[in-house]
């Protein structure tokens, strides 16, 4: 990921984006303290993103994704809309759950296991032999 953010000779910023990430709605009219006070539904389904600008074929990363397999299809259809309209010609989502994986491939998404920005972490804490489970293995913008 390269920088996105350049500077103008005032030092003001020119980001590439106007829109950084889409929060769905829980019905038509709500507004977002509906969706943060209904306590009883669904957590909300949101995402955050990024553009790399810098990649051979300017690239929509998503930097956080929260949804279900019921969400998902809705959020998918946001993430193309805003896509297309900053002319980024890939979506990179990062450490998808696997039923979400499924809907993706359901919907002609291709998934698949990168092979470069790994993961790392430093871990002070008692060696363990057992596997350990990547949560939350978002990619991280440094912009």
């Amino acid at each position: 990921m390269q920088r996105t953010m350049v500077f103008m000779a005032d030092m003001q910023p020119v980001l590439p984006l106007d829109i950084w990430g889409v929060l769905l709605l829980s019905h038509e009219g709500a507004a977002l303290r509906d969706v943060l006070a209904d306590r009883e539904g669904e957590c909300p389904a949101f995402a955050t993103w990024s553009l790399d600008t810098l990649a051979s074929s300017r690239t929509l990363i998503v930097t956080r994704l929260r949804a279900t397999k019921r969400t998902f299809p809705a959020l998918v259809q946001k993430l193309v809309e805003y896509a297309k309209k900053c002319d980024a010609r890939k979506i990179e989502i990062w450490g998808m759950q696997e039923e979400l994986q499924e809907v993706a491939n359901g919907l002609g998404w291709t998934t698949s296991a990168r092979d470069n920005h790994l993961s790392s972490f430093k871990w002070y804490g008692k060696e363990v032999d057992e596997g350990i489970d990547w949560m939350f293995n978002e990619r991280f913008c440094q912009c």
